[in-house]
């Protein structure tokens, strides 16, 4: 039955009969559904219907409760897309979604909200929701936070009391408080909890000798405990920018999230993608290799911040194969997907058993295009036809679409040509740019149309057959046929892949785990890092930020510049290329800045989005300075930095004449226009910088760290300058960089938190929060020395340090909240440079304390891939980190993270102009008992070296060396 069908049929039982005036009774609580396009009509009149029972059996505050089933509205939606599946000639996935609203709907309102049944219009067949359920079982497969499969549901519930049939090869299990009841309730949960502890947290600062600490431990204690998975898109929604009050009054004055934000309504721990990257394409894909974009998803293939693929899916004999094991090379070259067949039946008769036909699916990328390979083999003991269908589709959704932004207008959608072989679907957007995707398949299908290729294989035991699949985003095949390409394409990808890792220092060590978390360090950095003219960049994570970013790829470069320069000579090479010269507001450049993201989507070439080329960070600038320093310290290649030395200067006056707004000292940020960015340092969500009490700062801002990297630019461009015989240039920058420091000290130091502010804001108020920001101040070395104990041991109390890292902002802060994306949570970048100022000032047990956290972090992550941030919450014995719902992973800054780590723990220290390697009071965690390190060069010249830790030293030997370089440890 179709929604539309449900909604009639709701509507007539509901709407038009004796319950018109519930509405009135509920102001606000179906607008709050507003947004739910499929979901709505159903949800929204059941909510009316039920509501006052709903508030009458349960004394939650009613704006709670209608937002919470707003929330839950959302669940339903997306899952009813998912299965409903409007391309296929099914009818028994929509029929399933049907069935499971209609038994969403008993269980909510019949049984839980004492709704008599029979006024909703529900079916009594116990006997066939209960096979249609099993459908949905099987079908899809969620268990937290949606409607899952058969443990989701309370059947018996939902019949009205009727036992359901049971068959014997099926097993139903009965669970009433789970599925998406249980997500409903925690959702309510939280948010009661949420505003209990808000409550208290005022209260202590409005009476500081209270003793609360108790009450707001066990209100936390209490959110611990909660199923955050379900209720990961309701906590996502607060972290982007709304208090619970303002969540639930957003809905009702039906607002959208803060600009630029990415709603979760889904979280992306739900389906673990997996992801392929080369150049300006990446691709997501579901664990099976097919592609099920849902609202919320990011899967897909994408070209240049177009989704050019927005639906793959492989089917057998109208059935979805069963999963095996989805796995990514280590050197991410390629995704294998191992299916089979699950239970075949013609009517009512069994004729295929399952696990007797094996696919495997292998899957890459190479410049525009996605390769795939499907390997089929016959395992029975007798011959089989199977057919199988693949089903395609393309919406060329922008990126800012997918991740949530609302569009009035869209271009024209052109009708998909086929012939034999291939098909085409292309889009002239309202930029004017004609996309197309194209699809090539091998041998020739045997149906072939707009939205799918149907094959017949006849198959032998033992025999296989093989498929080709070949898509292009935007380019013409090559000469070569399917099957060839797909083999000249895998080797030439794989080859690139290998040259490119090739230059890093290569990292072995005593810790086989630790050895493949650092394997995926290296794939995930050169996978993400993309060839520009001007040398390799990487681009800074999947899905959201696959293209230039100035901020993450000068930290990551930072984090790799120890073991491969190269990376930082290209993303030096194009900031300096693509720095502003002239000033723009709608772009916030002014001349010498930095900039801070680029984007070549039809959303940005229309301005519909500022980003196309964007320079709205306050600390880009200063940062590639710091950089540029640091390459001539690695390398002493003055050839380059005699190039770069104009946009170096460049890059000073910005700091000195338009970075200083008010003429203080000091650098702040403010958006020169509606359009950009709020908050344009790294922590840049609407709320992440305010004061004691909560209350947002006011601009011009000027951040801790920021102020750090200034002092550190100018001593860096000092440097250059000695290098390039401009002394007179160097005393200046020295002096000012002292003045800095100075005047920094007295301005940020608060004695009573004993750490450095967050910030200043516009009237020069100090916001007195404690934050990893301070500990930036160590990384960029403007902490004064007497002043780094107190700033360590606050990141590493309690209230900052985790257990498996140091948060964002200290649990004792007003805004902390640890499932928040800058306000509480775990970022492995943030700690990965924290360390480096930890080993500067010499506390290198903290260094090894937070390098153990990660990495025991890393030990519960999906291919031990660091991703972008995780949830703060404090570690829990046998327990392991809990990740944040729309992190990218991979990430660039995350992913190198593990690199900053261990070049601090070492000590790591360049002398290139003598080929010098030294090792400064190195120390070595308890995981690790040896460090190799393979290939570590200056110039030409390189060594092998072996770090071995007996008892709290560290002895280096040197094992092996080409060419003159000579290395020492220090003690």
């Amino acid at each position: 039955m179709p929604i539309s069908a449900i909604s009639a049929r709701l509507r007539k039982n509901i709407v038009e009969k004796e319950h018109k005036g519930v509405c009135a009774a509920l102001p606000g609580g179906a607008q709050c559904l507003a947004e739910v396009d499929l979901a709505a009509p159903v949800c929204r009149q059941v909510f009316d219907q039920q509501g006052a029972t709903f508030v009458k059996n349960y004394p939650f505050d009613l704006r709670l409760a209608s937002e919470a089933l707003g929330f839950f509205a959302d669940i339903l939606h997306r899952q009813i897309e998912a299965i409903g599946e409007p391309r296929s000639k099914r009818n028994a996935g929509g029929l399933a979604a049907a069935n499971h609203v209609e038994i969403f709907v008993a269980n909510l309102g019949g049984d839980r909200l004492g709704v008599d049944r029979d006024r909703c219009g529900l079916e009594q067949d116990a006997s066939g929701l209960a096979r249609d359920a099993l459908l949905f079982q099987h079908g899809f497969g969620h268990d937290d936070g949606g409607l899952g499969g058969g443990s989701s549901i309370s059947l018996a519930r939902a019949a009205g009391g009727v036992k359901p049939e049971r068959k014997a090869s099926h097993k139903i299990r009965i669970g009433a408080t789970s599925g998406p009841y249980r997500s409903f309730v925690e959702c309510v949960a939280y948010i009661r909890y949420r505003r209990q502890l808000r409550a208290a947290e005022r209260e202590q600062r409005l009476s500081p000798r209270l003793a609360l600490w108790r009450h707001r431990t066990s209100i936390r204690r209490q959110i611990s405990r909660l199923n955050i998975r379900a209720i990961s898109g309701y906590v996502a929604k607060e972290e982007a920018g709304m208090n619970q009050e303002a969540v639930a009054s957003a809905a009702f004055a039906n607002q959208t999230l803060p600009q630029f934000s990415i709603p979760a309504a889904r979280s992306l721990q739900e389906r673990p993608a997996r992801v392929l990257k080369y150049g300006d394409t990446f691709a997501l894909f579901d664990p099976n290799g097919d592609i099920i974009a849902m609202p919320g998803s990011p899967e897909g293939i994408f070209y240049q911040d177009t989704r050019h693929l927005s639906h793959l899916r492989l089917s057998i004999c109208d059935m979805r194969p069963m999963l095996l094991s989805s796995t990514m090379r280590d050197d991410n070259a390629a995704l294998i997907c191992d299916l089979t067949n699950p239970d075949l039946y013609r009517s009512e008769d069994l004729v295929l058993e399952h696990d007797l036909v094996h696919l495997r699916r292998v899957k890459f990328v190479w410049k525009s295009a996605t390769f795939e390979r499907i390997a089929v083999r016959n395992f029975s003991e007798r011959r089989e036809h199977i057919a199988l269908q693949i089903e395609f589709a393309a919406d060329f959704t922008d990126l800012f679409e997918v991740r949530g932004s609302r569009r009035d207008r869209h271009g024209t959608f052109h009708p998909a040509q086929t012939k034999a072989d291939a098909a085409k679907i292309s889009y002239t957007g309202l930029d004017g740019l004609l996309r197309e995707t194209r699809l090539r398949f091998a041998p020739r299908p045997k149906e072939l149309d707009a939205n799918r290729a149907i094959f017949d294989l006849d198959l032998m035991p033992q025999e296989r057959a093989v498929i080709f699949i070949e898509i292009r985003c935007n380019t013409r095949p090559g000469g070569l046929a399917a099957s060839n390409q797909f083999f000249a394409s895998l080797r030439e990808s794989r080859r690139a892949l290998r040259r490119s890792a090739s230059r890093a220092t290569a990292i072995v060590t005593s810790n086989d785990v630790f050895n493949e978390g650092i394997r995926r360090t290296i794939a995930d950095l050169y996978m993400l890092t993309t060839d520009l003219p001007e040398g390799p960049y990487p681009y800074a994570g999947i899905p959201w930020f696959s293209t230039v970013f100035g901020r993450d790829a000068l930290i990551t470069a930072m984090q790799t510049l120890w073991a491969d320069p190269a990376i930082t000579r290209g993303v030096l090479g194009h900031l300096a290329a693509t720095q502003a010269t002239a000033k723009d507001e709608k772009a916030d450049a002014e001349p010498g800045k930095i900039l801070h993201e680029a984007r070549h989507g039809e959303m940005a070439a229309l301005g519909e989005v500022p980003f196309r080329r964007y320079y709205g960070s306050v600390d880009a600038t200063p940062l590639f300075v710091m950089l540029a320093g640091a390459y001539l310290e690695r390398t002493a290649d003055v050839s380059i930095l005699r190039r770069l030395w104009p946009s170096v200067e460049a890059a000073l006056r910005w700091i000195d004449v338009y970075g200083d707004r008010d003429r203080d000292g000091f650098v702040e940020y403010g958006r020169a226009s509606e359009a950009g960015l709020i908050n344009q340092g790294w922590k840049d969500s609407h709320d992440s910088i305010f004061h004691a009490d909560g209350s947002l700062a006011r601009g011009p801002i000027a951040l801790v760290e920021v102020q750090g990297y200034v002092f550190a630019a100018k001593r860096a461009a000092a440097s250059i300058a000695r290098r390039l015989d401009l002394p007179e240039r160097a005393v200046q920058l020295d002096r000012q960089a002292e003045e800095l420091q100075r005047r920094f000290d007295a301005a940020f130091w608060d004695d009573a938190l004993g750490t450095y502010v967050l910030a200043l804001d516009g009237d020069k108020r100090p916001c007195r929060v404690r934050s990893s920001n301070a500990g930036h101040a160590l990384f960029a070395g403007i902490t004064l020395p007497e002043r780094a104990e107190s700033v360590v041991n606050g990141l590493m109390s309690s209230a900052s340090y985790s257990g498996w890292g140091i948060r964002t902002i200290a649990s004792s802060e007003s805004h902390y909240n640890p499932m928040s994306y800058h306000n509480g949570s775990v970022w492995p970048h943030d700690n990965g440079l924290i360390a480096l100022g930890f080993t500067r000032y010499g506390f290198r047990r903290q260094v090894m304390q937070v390098f153990k956290g990660l990495f025991e972090a890393s030990n519960y992550i999906d291919l031990r891939r660091l991703p972008e941030l995780f949830c703060g919450f404090s570690r829990m014995p046998t327990q392991g980190p809990t990740f944040y719902p729309v992190a990218c992973s991979p990430h660039a800054w995350a992913a190198t993270a593990p690199l900053a780590l261990l070049q601090a723990c070492m000590g790591l220290r360049f002398d290139p102009e003598n080929r010098h390697v030294i090792f400064n009071r190195p120390v070595l965690p308890e995981f690790l008992g040896e460090v190799r390190l393979t290939g570590l060069a200056i110039a030409d010249a390189k060594m092998d070296v072996e770090l071995r830790r007996t008892g709290t030293d560290v002895v280096v030997n040197v094992l092996s060396r080409q060419g003159d370089i000579s290395a020492t440890s220090t003690s």
